[in-house]
């Protein structure tokens, strides 16, 4: 498949996907995927960071975080919220705000219906970009 293909094509090297850094001790830690940067302004962002950042003050609350393009230049974070009728959704931005010091400018919210999930519940990430494009 052109997926499986995809890994190899970085010059004959295998490329899964992964992100890390070499630690002092010149050990490789792998830290996340790809897919789950968000860059702001040449910053890397992980989302999952966020998102556990976020966790705690959001109240069981589901969503997810994830970055996409705007204006064809620049990413903003998404933060995708399945929100129940007691949810301030401006106090979610807020909260993503100041706990990631981050400019509420760059912070969009969209209410879903449900987090596209895989069946073992893990966020299905691949797509979130082209879904909030739509």
């Amino acid at each position: 498949s052109s997926a499986a293909s995809d890994v190899y094509k970085r010059q004959g090297w295998f490329y899964p996907g992964d992100y890390g850094y070499k630690t002092d001790d010149q050990h490789v830690r792998i830290v996340g995927r790809m897919d789950d940067l968000v860059n702001i302004g040449g910053n890397k962002i992980n989302a999952t960071d966020l998102e556990d950042q976020l966790r705690p003050h959001l109240n069981g609350l589901d969503f997810c975080v994830s970055g996409c393009i705007e204006n064809q230049s620049d990413e903003v974070i998404w933060i995708l919220v399945h929100p129940s009728p007691t949810t301030d959704l401006e106090q979610v931005k807020s909260v993503l705000s100041r706990l990631a010091a981050l400019s509420t400018s760059i912070i969009k919210l969209k209410t879903v219906t449900q987090i596209p999930r895989t069946p073992n519940g893990k966020i299905k990430r691949k797509g979130l970009k082209s879904f909030l494009l739509q």
